[in-house]
């Protein structure tokens, strides 16, 4: 499996934004521009652009004190996560950019299903849940249970019947639709 690594966007503009402060006051709207802007190259893929951008201002105002310390720590971050800032790579493949949705997912469909009433979960039998959900909704499903089959929240072997003896557990299917309150 090919891991793909992704700075956090909101990590990125945390630093956008001392940056932007440096040259505006917070809270203009001349802040905000310089902020979007630096965004959008970012966002392009010009992150070795913003670096140099940012140390040759250092250089070229003559920037001491704060000012330079800020900027030079902003452009040595990007620095040294440039190589997980092709945000323009990971928006052509459909990849999450920021956290929000991974969080999302998390609360969505670890926390809300794994902590319904009654539930009692030990951290070991937790992690394999939920390993086992992920590795189902990632088809990489592999190992001795290949045999069975996950859908509508249930597992059952592959080839056997639809009996009323099904193990239920949380619901992880993409074709389901609903809150944890319906069910």
């Amino acid at each position: 499996m090919k891991l793909t690594l992704i700075l956090d966007l909101i990590h990125v503009l945390e630093r956008v934004w001392r940056a932007a402060h440096v040259f505006q006051p917070e809270g203009t709207a001349e802040a905000e521009v310089h902020a979007k802007l630096m965004t959008l190259r970012i966002l392009e893929g010009d992150v070795a652009q913003v670096i140099k951008g940012l140390r040759q201002t250092v250089t070229k105002r003559r920037l001491i004190g704060s000012n330079k310390k800020a900027l030079l720590a902003v452009a040595t971050y990007f620095q040294n996560n440039a190589a997980y800032m092709r945000y323009n790579e990971y928006l052509a493949r459909g990849f999450p950019i920021a956290s929000g949705p991974v969080e999302g997912a998390c609360k969505n469909l670890i926390k809300d299903r794994m902590e319904r009433s009654g539930m009692r979960w030990t951290p070991s039998m937790a992690e394999a849940v939920v390993k086992l959900f992920t590795s189902a909704e990632t088809s990489t499903f592999t190992g001795p249970f290949t045999s069975l089959r996950i859908n509508s929240g249930f597992i059952r072997p592959a080839n056997g019947p639809s009996s009323q003896n099904r193990h239920t557990l949380p619901r992880f299917s993409k074709s389901w639709s609903g809150s944890a309150r319906e069910r």
